[in-house]
């Protein structure tokens, strides 16, 4: 079965060259950093300094972000506050335009399974670890980056572009007198 010709021209055009570079690009970019993210539980370092919210046992609903390293000293401080989170929610980053997003993977008696999403100005980093009443043992971090959505969009170009060229050969091909008569 041969496409109508003008779904052809439509593909063979330059204006199809958007579309196409998107639709590869964001994948490859999703794809490149998960084939970059690090095993925590195994010594591996995390992309960026990590953040976690502390919550009031009292009202859930108030969150603060503390850095990692300093969970314990701030479960001593503050008796009040938890690690173990309500089921999902965010509040604001230390630093300036971050947000901060967790939901609850799964929640035991004996930790929590946390994924946090933490949003900066020019990368994404998401952060899984298990939150225990004493701390948290941190497990995956994986970060899209503008460097990943760079490099999935130069190769979504490079496709669209080969793609192009071939249905333009095609089209080129179903035109030509003598070509495609039956």
């Amino acid at each position: 079965m041969r496409p109508p010709s003008r779904l052809l021209s439509v593909l063979a055009s330059g204006f199809f060259v958007p579309a196409t570079t998107l639709l590869v690009g964001v994948p490859i970019a999703h794809a490149l950093s998960h084939a970059q993210a690090r095993d925590l539980t195994r010594g591996a370092a995390p992309h960026r300094a990590l953040e976690v919210p502390l919550v009031d046992r009292k009202a859930p609903g108030f969150a603060l972000a503390f850095d990692a390293g300093g969970v314990e000293a701030a479960l001593r401080q503050w008796p009040g506050l938890t690690v173990r989170l309500p089921p999902s929610g965010n509040l604001a980053g230390q630093k300036k335009g971050e947000r901060l997003e967790w939901r609850v993977v799964s929640d035991r008696p004996a930790g929590q399974h946390v994924q946090l999403v933490r949003q900066g100005g020019r990368y994404t980093l998401t952060l899984d670890y298990v939150a225990t009443e004493s701390g948290i043992v941190p497990l995956r971090s994986r970060e899209l980056s503008l460097a990943h959505a760079v490099q999935g969009m130069a190769l979504g170009l490079l496709v669209a572009l080969v793609f192009q060229r071939g249905m333009r050969r095609w089209q080129q091909g179903r035109t030509r007198p003598g070509v495609g008569a039956a």
